[in-house]
């Protein structure tokens, strides 16, 4: 997109799980909002937006693993399929908070891919816990077990109290 922001303008250091603007910028254009209208964005509006969303996802994921989470070694990303789901949220929160002046049609589209994005980080958890999908490279808590409880021992029942 023309005039679009840099990620060194819009967060500096700092890193997101959304990864680089242009996932944010794609998402956006999938939604018709109008050309060049996240040029109008300021910095500081989609560094709210993009907090937002990882404390989302670090909310959702904080059982299972420290938080925030750490990129992989190997590639230097968050692991998939956090950066996409992110930049959903980020984009449908922009979206609806931002362009409120856009059609029915594209703001229910926001709000399904949204919604989506929220199923994808519920699928996500619970693969987490059943140990059929674990996100690599990342710091386990202690005394999380990843087990499937089908396969766990059931503990033995209570005793009677004697009298």
């Amino acid at each position: 997109m023309a005039n679009s922001l840099t990620d060194n303008q819009v967060f500096g250091d700092s890193d997101y799980y959304s990864g680089n603007l242009d996932n944010i910028e794609r998402i956006l254009t999938m939604i018709d909002i109008g050309t060049g209208r996240l040029s109008s964005l300021t910095p500081e509006q989609l560094r709210i937006y993009r907090k937002e969303a990882d404390r989302v996802i670090d909310s959702r994921l904080s059982p299972f693993y420290a938080v925030p989470l750490v990129k992989e070694y190997a590639t230097g990303l968050y692991p998939e399929p956090v950066p996409f789901i992110a930049a959903r949220i980020v984009a449908a929160d922009v979206i609806h908070n931002e362009f409120t002046e856009i059609d029915a049609a594209s703001s229910e589209a926001a709000t399904t891919m949204k919604n989506n994005a929220l199923l994808e980080l519920d699928r996500l958890a619970d693969g987490i816990l059943r140990a059929t999908q674990l996100l690599p490279g990342q710091r386990r808590k202690s005394g999380v077990h990843f087990a499937c409880p089908g396969i766990t021992p059931r503990p033995e029942p209570p005793k009677p109290l004697s009298r």
